[in-house]
């Protein structure tokens, strides 16, 4: 029995697919047919022409007549006229607005103030030049500072370590008086 249930309903269930199978046949056909009729729409409303097929009244689908399709393409051309002339007109204002700043410039500022302005910028050029250089100059002074100093500590240092070693080898060295014989030896160089 239980092969014969499942029997039937595998006969059933191909049924059923043999039937959805038709169906999305006949639903493709009229998807074609619908966008074979949107194109045509297009093509009457692009060129404004009546010389393919006349527009069906189907209120369901939303299709207007002819006479409508004409009034809308007679209301395009004119918005496009319209926009045309209003793009000619922004160009002019362009135009004028380019002049007029142009005659504004003239007229508030004289040649002498353009020159002067020229002149300014040139200085504030040549000033700017001279700043750099010598910003580099100051940064280079810095390294060799640095450089210079960084040579100190490293000589500090290696005194400081030579000077303990000394004083932990002799516990009877007087700091002093190698202070005081430094200062006799440096002066009699001097002298000499």
């Amino acid at each position: 029995m239980d092969v014969e249930t499942y029997i039937s309903e595998n006969l059933a269930l191909h049924r059923k697919l043999e039937s959805k199978e038709e169906a999305l046949i006949i639903l493709s056909h009229e998807l074609a047919k619908c966008k074979e009729e949107r194109d045509e729409l297009k093509k009457l409303f692009l060129n404004g022409s009546s010389t393919s097929k006349s527009l069906v009244h189907f209120e369901r689908y939303g299709y207007v007549d002819s006479d409508a399709v004409k009034a809308l393409n007679d209301k395009n051309k004119a918005l496009f006229i319209e926009i045309r002339d209003l793009r000619h007109k922004l160009q002019n204002a362009y135009t004028d607005l380019k002049v007029l700043r142009a005659e504004r410039w003239s007229k508030s500022d004289s040649l002498h103030q353009k020159e002067e302005l020229v002149q300014e910028v040139e200085e504030a050029k040549a000033q700017l030049k001279e700043l750099r250089s010598d910003l580099q100059a100051l940064l280079d002074e810095k390294e060799e500072l640095i450089t210079e100093r960084d040579a100190y500590r490293c000589k500090v240092h290696r005194l400081n370590h030579e000077l303990a070693m000394a004083l932990k080898a002799s516990p009877s060295l007087d700091v002093d008086a190698v202070l005081m014989e430094s200062r006799e030896i440096r002066s009699s160089i001097d002298r000499n």
